[in-house]
């Protein structure tokens, strides 16, 4: 766990959507780091799976694992290298009702029937009301059950698509500053309450 040198498992099928390995190296160096050693041992959440999982939990230990995703080959490689993580593949409203400490958006996974969508803008030139919720809409949907000490990790934050910038943009304008970046291919963002 303290190893800052991340090893994927040898039959780890990782998803072509997942960060690259720079990624998620980097992810693991700075998770498994001094400076959220507080995190560890503590509740995550994470809007989708796969290596990511892998990566926050061997860095981070933690006591409760749940991941809300879907998809059946990423769960799959999750139940075989993470015990103990446990799935909400229905919709938001089966999440347990904790206080999460980290919270990984890298999907939009499972949304309940009915969500009012956070943005009343257009992406991509469709209109909200047309458009699937996004990540945003599942970090707003989250926010009454984090801390005001919990990070948000963002998948995507340096994305040549500026609407995969809309999680960094809602965390910034509900009071939440980047505290750490790493800008390679299309990057990942922590965030943390200022």
């Amino acid at each position: 766990m303290s190893n800052n040198s991340f090893q994927k498992p040898e039959n780890f099928k990782v998803s072509s959507r997942a960060p690259t390995k720079k990624e998620i190296r980097w992810l693991y160096k700075i998770l498994s780091s001094e400076k959220y050693s507080s995190y560890r041992g503590k509740k995550v959440l994470e809007f989708g799976c796969g290596i990511t999982s892998y990566a926050i939990s061997q860095a981070l230990d933690p006591k409760l694992y749940i991941a809300v995703e879907n998809f059946q080959p990423c769960m799959d490689m999750c139940k075989i290298h993470i015990p103990g993580i446990q799935f909400v593949s229905t919709d938001w409203s089966d999440i347990p009702k904790n206080k999460y400490n980290v919270v990984m958006v890298d999907a939009s996974s499972c949304p309940p029937k009915g969500l009012k969508l956070v943005n009343a803008v257009s992406r991509q030139g469709v209109p909200v009301e047309k458009h699937a919720p996004f990540r945003d809409d599942a970090i707003n949907y989250i926010l009454p059950y984090t801390k005001n000490t919990t990070i948000f990790i963002c998948h995507d934050a340096f994305h040549n698509n500026p609407v995969w910038h809309m999680p960094c943009i809602f965390l910034e304008n509900h009071g939440y500053e980047c505290i750490d970046s790493f800008a390679f291919k299309k990057g990942i963002a922590v965030f943390r309450k200022s």
